[in-house]
């Protein structure tokens, strides 16, 4: 990873993450090498913050339910909108499916099409930060060289602190999305970040034209 001051791509600076979902069934890391400070990860169960949600605030769950509008940031297919919609609470053939990242839907506001959050919006991204970061429903550690992490991302949230690197100590991770050919249903509005097909067996990832995939050997500085 390295530090891009400003940038819109995915998970390249060494800013403080708040928790979000991949978009993915599972989600691996494997350590390579640690910073010279920081750099600590975090899950939290994204279904316990539904959970929370119902008992605490019953009436923020339609919202959460509801449109919620997903920036692309620089990751825009052919033929696409910079922007599409997806719910963060996805209720479908007895799954619940939660897909979070309050970023992009901040972002997303850049676009006249997107309708304007609202108060309530506002309300439901709050607590649900408050509820995915506090020491009940999270847990923090940095992982080690060696470490692998997977994670589902329809019941996990993650997240990643600040680090600085050094000559001597740079942050250096290997990230894999899965998608098993044998998965939950899910909703249409996820083909949006699975390649167009939500079909268990034939689940993509996020495909731009004339970008190829590589698997750097070396940190990126």
């Amino acid at each position: 990873m390295r530090d891009v001051s400003g940038s819109s791509l995915r998970f390249v600076a060494s800013c403080w993450l708040l928790l979000n979902s991949a978009p993915s069934r599972l989600s691996a890391l494997l350590c390579l090498t640690n910073a010279e400070e920081g750099g600590d990860s975090g899950w939290s169960s994204s279904i316990s913050v539904h959970n929370e949600i119902l008992r605490r605030a019953p009436h923020l769950a339609p919202v959460l339910a509801g449109p919620w509008y997903f920036d692309r940031k620089t990751e825009v297919p052919v033929g696409k909108k910079p922007f599409f919609e997806i719910p963060v609470f996805n209720y479908h053939k007895g799954y619940l499916s939660v897909n979070y990242s309050d970023n992009y839907y901040l972002l997303s506001q850049r676009h006249s099409e997107v309708p304007k959050l609202t108060a309530e919006h506002h309300e439901a991204m709050r607590m649900f930060n408050e509820l995915a970061s506090g020491p009940e429903l999270s847990l923090r550690m940095v992982l080690q060289p060696g470490d692998v992490q997977l994670l589902s991302n329809h019941t996990c949230l993650h997240y990643r602190g600040a680090f600085r690197d050094s000559p001597a100590h740079t942050r250096h991770l290997l990230r894999l999305w899965l998608s098993p050919s044998h998965d939950r249903p899910l909703p249409e509005c996820y083909s949006e970040i699975m390649a167009g097909s939500v079909v268990p067996g034939q689940r993509g990832g996020i495909i731009i034209q004339g970008v190829a995939p590589n698997i750097p050997e070396e940190a990126e500085q």
